[in-house]
């Protein structure tokens, strides 16, 4: 799968400055406020790419658990983190999220930028019950990720990407939407080794919110992005954010029930 070779030292190198560390430290209070965290409680962010949001949350006294596939990112992260000052050490695991066996009891979970999709809607709901199971009940979600009718609308104003890295070089990213299967296929070039390709399921909102209540999740909200604000027909250009809770556990031969 094009995602277990995508998030190397290239990617970190091309993408990481869209993320000032600004930024990361204001979505950290922000989803602290979102899931009514406090000191000590337990958080799993996973994936976690290279720390931007584990690592400041552990800067604010959060017991995080920080997970992803990628050997490349977790290193920058574990780097990173120690030139930090963090009031608790993070747990760094390098695991495939769709079949990680995870310790349950975490007060919230998170999955950011964009970070389901990856493979088949199977793939996807093994990665939130995977997270559910790490909850414990009534245990809190935030997922946030693009949506198909942001998706929509940019095209049809005809946007084009263009990101202009601290190298010099600017990225441009040439996508393909097919409105049949939801796959939306991006290329991004130059890059310091060629074009690079991805392919993410786009998911409708309704169709996010069936997929995470059948992980086990209840109470839904969905949110403009990574914000409080809800999401409505005035924001629907904007990225989406879920809000959801950690309902009882349910075994496999319940799952297809739903």
């Amino acid at each position: 799968m094009w995602w277990q070779s995508f998030f190397d030292d290239t990617y970190l190198a091309l993408w990481a400055h869209l993320h000032p560390k600004e930024q990361c430290e204001e979505e950290a209070t922000t989803l602290i406020s979102l899931l009514e965290l406090s000191k000590g409680d337990a958080v799993l962010d996973a994936p976690c790419g290279y720390g931007r949001i584990s690592i400041p949350l552990a800067k604010r006294g959060l017991n995080v658990t920080a997970l992803d596939f990628s050997a490349d990112l977790l290193r920058h992260a574990a780097v990173a983190a120690k030139s930090e000052q963090l009031a608790n050490p993070i747990r760094w695991i390098q695991k495939d999220l769709r079949t990680a066996n995870l310790a349950n009891g975490h007060d919230a979970a998170l999955n950011l930028f964009s970070s389901i999709g990856y493979g088949t809607e199977a793939d996807d709901l093994a990665t939130l019950r995977t997270i559910h199971g790490a909850l414990k009940p009534g245990g809190k979600l935030f997922l946030e990720t693009m949506h198909r009718d942001a998706i929509v609308h940019s095209r049809a104003l005809g946007k084009t990407t263009g990101i202009r890295g601290p190298s010099g070089i600017t990225l441009r990213e040439r996508n393909a939407f097919d409105p049949v299967v939801g796959i939306l296929e991006s290329t991004c070039s130059p890059t310091i080794a060629g074009s690079r390709k991805s392919t993410i399921r786009i998911y409708s909102v309704t169709e996010l919110v069936a997929l995470v209540a059948r992980a086990g999740f209840t109470n839904i909200k969905c949110t403009a992005g990574l914000s409080a604000e809800p999401l409505g027909e005035h924001n629907l250009h904007e990225r989406v954010g879920l809000i959801a809770v950690a309902g009882p556990r349910i075994g496999p031969e319940k799952l297809a029930s739903f």
